[in-house]
C-alpha cells in the first residue's frame, strides 16, 4: 500500500515539472521513514534531501475514529488520555507553549535537546481507529526516535476534533462508476447489480448510508 502511495505521488510531482512542489498530508507512519517501507522511506530513497518530512503530536483534547470497540460502527468523537508520563507528549505539554515547530534537522546531536529526541520515546500513535477502552489505550502508543522519523515536528498542546460533514442519510445512493464503464457492458451489467465485477470492498462493517467505500 505504501510503495503505491509513493508512485501516485511521484506520478503527481513528475506531473509539475522540474520546478514543481508537493504537499502530502497522512498519518504520521505513511509519511514518517520508519522502517523501509512506509510511503516517506520510498519516496526518500527517489528524491532524497527534497523531501521533509513533518511529524505531528498532541497534549490534550479531541479527535475522530472509527470506535474499536464499537465494532467499526462509526465515526465517533474521542477525548485523549493524559500523555504517559515522561512520553514525547508529555515532555512537549509540559513546556507550556501551545504550538511550536521543531526542526529535528538543526538540533546538534551532542546537546541535551538532541540526545533526548534521537533516543527511544514513547509518543501516541493515534489513527483512524481508537478505542478509550483503559485496557487498550496503550496499543495506540509507540516507542521511537523521532529524530530518525521526521525532519520537523509540530505539537499542538490542545486539540479539538474536527466538525462533521453533513448527515450522509440526507444524500441520494450512489455507488462509484469508473471511466470505462461507458464503454464496457459487462461493468454496467454488473453495476445494475451492485458492485463491479472484480472490484474488492471494504468489510460490510465501513458500509455507510452514501453508498459502498471501494
Amino acid at each position: 500500500r505504501d510503495a503505491a502511495m509513493a508512485r501516485n505521488l511521484r506520478a503527481l510531482l513528475d506531473l509539475e515539472g522540474s520546478d514543481g512542489r508537493i504537499a502530502a498530508w497522512a498519518h504520521n507512519f505513511h509519511v514518517s521513514l520508519a522502517g523501509g517501507d512506509s510511503m516517506g522511506s520510498h519516496l526518500h530513497r527517489q528524491i532524497g534531501p527534497q523531501q521533509v518530512v513533518v511529524g505531528f503530536a498532541f497534549g490534550n483534547g479531541s479527535f475522530q475514529a472509527w470506535g474499536r470497540s464499537s465494532g467499526m460502527a462509526g465515526l465517533r468523537d474521542f477525548t485523549a488520555p493524559p500523555p504517559p508520563a515522561g512520553s514525547l507528549d508529555d515532555t512537549l505539554l509540559r513546556t507550556g507553549h501551545p504550538v511550536m515547530a521543531l526542526d529535528l534537522r538543526s538540533l546538534p546531536p551532542e546537546s541535551p535537546a538532541g540526545s533526548w529526541l534521537q533516543g527511544p520515546r514513547v509518543t501516541r500513535s493515534t489513527g483512524a481507529v481508537f478505542s478509550d477502552d483503559p485496557e487498550e489505550t496503550s496499543w495506540f502508543a509507540q516507542k521511537v526516535s523521532i529524530g530518525e522519523l521526521y525532519d520537523i515536528l509540530v505539537f499542538v498542546a490542545q486539540t479539538t476534533a474536527a466538525r462533521r460533514n453533513p448527515d450522509q442519510r440526507q444524500l441520494p445512493p450512489r455507488v462509484a462508476k469508473p471511466d470505462s464503464a461507458a464503454s464496457d457492458p459487462s461493468v454496467m451489467e454488473a453495476m445494475d447489480r451492485g458492485l463491479p465485477r472484480g472490484w474488492v470492498t471494504s468489510p460490510a462493517r465501513l458500509r455507510t448510508e452514501y453508498g459502498w467505500t471501494v
